[in-house]
């Protein structure tokens, strides 16, 4: 495609008022999320702040066709929706580096088996690729340092790229949000986003308080995801015996039925040259993926 073309695209897209800026697509995951308030206006100043990159990449002339300028459009998709959930460290995480962290290793096979494509047709008539989710469970157990969140974070952005809702959700912060959320919206936990979400990440369940209230929350919360088949991936430093004591027989066994878990040891990995980033930069990601 002529490169001229595409600079007067731009300036028209550069034209269009700020709320134009903001697809119908982000606008729905933001909804199927359940999000709002801070949260969705930090995805769309995310996306808005994406938008601007891709402007000055144009004008650089980085994009020589329509086919790149398409790819770079999903890259940014994927990356703003990461950019308003995930902490900042783990934000380059891929399945690029996989062959470096098990953990890694075991979340890529799981994920190649929960998402199943096929092409199809948005309501606008456009063919794009639509997904059908599998609703499994993942859980990656084992000691701080050793690649777990940066796993969970390689798989969510699998999910997202097939155009999936996720909420990422550190477990200390987790039930106070859902708590906040119940009382705000006056919905009970069944219907709160956590609760209903495609895709939920648990990172770092049993840092939580270790309560009666916060057990029963959990297992309430285990109970409506397994129940529906929403896909859920968790990380914690428990033993797979240390999780069935903390929270019970029920929410156990749930988890065995439903999904897998992988136990792993190892020494933490969390070492200034081995960095997640540096080890992705060092591979040649560039945020490219499944299309």
């Amino acid at each position: 495609m002529d490169k001229g073309v595409l600079e007067g695209a731009l300036m028209a897209q550069q034209q269009q008022g700020p709320d134009e800026n903001v697809p119908a697509w982000l606008e729905e995951s933001i909804q199927a999320a359940g999000l709002n308030g801070p949260l969705a206006a930090t995805m769309r100043r995310a996306f808005l702040a994406a938008q601007r990159r891709q402007r000055e990449i144009l004008r650089n002339a980085a994009c020589s066709s329509l086919a790149e300028l398409e790819e770079l459009q999903e890259r940014e998709r994927v990356q703003a929706a990461l950019d308003a959930q995930v902490p900042r460290r783990l934000r380059e995480a891929s399945f690029a580096c996989a062959s470096l962290y098990p953990p890694a290793q075991a979340a890529f096979e799981w994920v190649s088996q929960q998402i199943e494509g096929w092409q199809g047709s948005s309501e606008d008539d456009e063919p794009r690729p639509l997904y059908r989710f599998r609703g499994g469970c993942l859980v990656l157990a084992g000691p701080t340092g050793v690649g777990k969140s940066w796993a969970a974070v390689a798989a969510v952005r699998e999910f997202v790229r097939a155009y999936a809702s996720f909420r990422w959700c550190y477990a200390p912060d987790m039930l106070p949000e859902i708590d906040s959320e119940m009382h705000r919206e006056h919905v009970p936990l069944r219907q709160t986003s956590a609760a209903t979400t495609q895709v939920l990440v648990i990172d770092d369940l049993g840092a939580e308080a270790e309560t009666k209230s916060e057990r029963e929350r959990i297992d309430r919360l285990i109970y409506h995801r397994h129940g529906n088949r929403l896909t859920t991936i968790i990380t914690t430093n428990l033993s797979v015996p240390d999780l069935r004591e903390r929270y019970g027989d029920r929410v156990a066994d749930r988890l065995y039925e439903w999904g897998v878990i992988h136990e792993f040891g190892g020494a933490s990995q969390r070492m200034p040259e081995i960095g997640e980033l540096k080890l992705a930069k060092a591979a040649g990601y560039t945020g490219g993926g499944r299309r």
